[in-house]
């Protein structure tokens, strides 16, 4: 879910004063710890892991991360804060919409 860094970036940046760099990256290992939980479930019998989908969302995160942390390197931490909180405004209305049947 949205949880991950929706709630847990912007405590840790409001509430215990991290800067906003040093809060996404806390976020990171907190959902890759909670995914690495979930691969370990699944592969002790309790489902199983559609291996060839579970390589492509890998690669497309591994990507990612790579892009974000070139983005990050250029972008000031002040302006970084700003984006974030209009993709979560955005993603608020978004998930809104959605609750109330607007879209699809």
């Amino acid at each position: 879910g949205v949880g991950g860094g929706f709630l847990i970036v912007p405590t840790l940046v409001l509430i215990l004063d991290f800067p906003m760099k040093d809060a996404i990256a806390t976020s990171l290992l907190v959902i890759a710890l909670n995914c690495l939980w979930g691969i370990l479930s699944r592969l002790s019998g309790v489902g199983s892991i559609e291996i060839t989908k579970a390589i492509y969302i890998s690669i497309g995160a591994i990507i990612g991360m790579a892009i974000g942390v070139i983005i990050a390197k250029k972008i000031k931490a002040g302006y970084l804060t700003r984006i974030f909180s209009y993709f979560v405004i955005i993603l608020a209305f978004y998930m809104f919409a959605r609750t109330l049947g607007l879209i699809h």
